[in-house]
């Protein structure tokens, strides 16, 4: 620990990118020799050194590169060194890392994150845009916002206004004059609308009135001959009956060809509940005659 220490202090009067090196060389191999410990098997041992490897990586090219590289560079590094502390927690907490060892990492990594934190190069890259208080302002909006304003408060002062006397009371003082003239004009509209909404609704009214009774008259046109139709086909049934009984469906089809089976056998259940016919047998096997 005291190696690390006169280490630590010992670096700090070289140049800081060589020192940084240099300290994660020293941090990388620490890892690397806690670590041995590890089965090759277990995942957080190969996770660990990887990203210390890419740590050092970053780190050995910090002095060959531009202002804006070394704060990319100091970026990826912080976010390397975040990484590798919740991997040696991890490696702690399941008991694959001691106390002390897991202690002494932390803080030397916690040490070089706040050196490489206070460095200018990363400061001034984050800082080099300024945005000022004017950069989200919109002219149009705030024109917008502004007119919006001013009609809500002219709404306000109109509903106010209106309020002191209503239409009834300023009739009541004798005074119809107190209504201005476009509330007049407005009432006279709203009253003329009405009107005209109404007598266009009894127009539709008539004209819906005359078109059911034009269509209940033409349903029951339509209907009389259907019942024509039926009473035909059911006086034919009945004559073929009284000539022979026991007919099936096939005999009464053979003869009315106007409509369907279904029809007929339809018609003939119908007379079968009146008690005109009777009926024997069922389904293809139903023969029928006269009661």
């Amino acid at each position: 620990m005291s190696g690390e220490n006169n280490f630590y202090t010992e670096g700090n009067k070289n140049d800081f990118f060589d020192f940084l090196e240099m300290k994660t060389e020293k941090l990388v191999t620490a890892v690397y020799m806690i670590t041995n410990f590890f089965s090759d098997k277990e995942p957080i041992k190969w996770k660990l050194r990887d990203v210390c490897l890419s740590m050092l990586s970053d780190a050995s090219v910090l002095k060959d590169r531009t202002q804006a590289e070394q704060a990319n560079l100091f970026m990826a590094m912080l976010s390397s060194v975040g990484e590798t502390i919740s991997l040696l927690e991890i490696s702690h907490l399941s008991g694959f890392i001691s106390e002390m060892n897991y202690t002494v990492l932390k803080r030397e990594y916690l040490m070089m994150s706040e050196h490489i934190s206070q460095r200018e190069e990363l400061k001034k890259t984050l800082n080099r845009v300024s945005l000022p208080e004017a950069f989200f302002e919109d002219q149009e909006y705030r024109e917008l916002s502004d007119a919006v304003g001013k009609s809500r408060a002219d709404l306000n002062r109109n509903t106010r206004s209106s309020r002191q006397f209503s239409p009834k009371e300023r009739m009541q003082n004798g005074s119809p004059h107190l209504i201005s003239p476009h509330t007049r004009r407005g009432i006279s509209e709203i009253k003329d609308s009405m009107q005209t909404s109404a007598i266009g609704q009894n127009d539709f009214l008539n004209r819906n009135g005359h078109k059911d009774i034009s269509t209940q008259k033409e349903n029951d046109k339509n209907i009389g001959r259907v019942e024509k139709v039926k009473n035909k086909r059911c006086k034919v049934m009945l004559d073929m009956l009284k000539d022979k009984s026991d007919l099936t469906i096939k005999d009464i089809t053979a003869k009315i060809t106007d409509c369907s089976e279904k029809t007929i056998q339809r018609e003939l259940v119908a007379l079968v509940q009146k008690g005109v016919i009777k009926k024997t047998g069922e389904r293809r096997w139903s023969r029928y005659s006269l009661n």
